[in-house]
C-alpha cells in the first residue's frame, strides 16, 4: 500500500510539474507576443513621427523661402521710394 501511495504521489508531483511548466511556457509565449506587438506599434509610431517631422521641415523651408522673397520685395518697394508707416511692428 505505501509503495503504491508513494508512486501515486510521485506521479501527481510529476503531473503538477508538467502542468506548471506548460503554464509557464504559455505565459512566456504570451509575453513574447506582447513584446513583439509593442515593438511593432513603437516602430509604426517612429515611422509616423519621422514622416511628420519631414513634412514640418519641408513646411519650415518653404516658409523661410517665402520670408526671404517677401523681405526682398519689401526692400525693392522701399528702394522705389515708398516709405513705410511705423505701426509698431518690427521687421528683422
Amino acid at each position: 500500500n505505501s509503495s503504491i501511495e508513494r508512486i501515486s504521489l510521485e506521479h501527481n508531483e510529476v503531473l503538477k510539474k508538467e502542468k506548471k511548466r506548460e503554464r509557464n511556457r504559455q505565459a512566456a509565449q504570451k509575453c513574447r507576443t506582447r513584446k513583439l506587438t509593442r515593438i511593432a506599434e513603437l516602430q509604426k509610431r517612429v515611422n509616423d513621427l519621422q514622416e511628420k517631422n519631414k513634412d514640418l521641415s519641408n513646411t519650415a523651408d518653404r516658409l523661410k523661402t517665402d520670408i526671404t522673397r517677401l523681405e526682398r520685395q519689401l526692400q525693392e518697394h522701399q528702394l522705389q521710394g515708398c516709405t513705410l508707416m511705423a505701426t509698431g511692428s518690427v521687421l528683422s
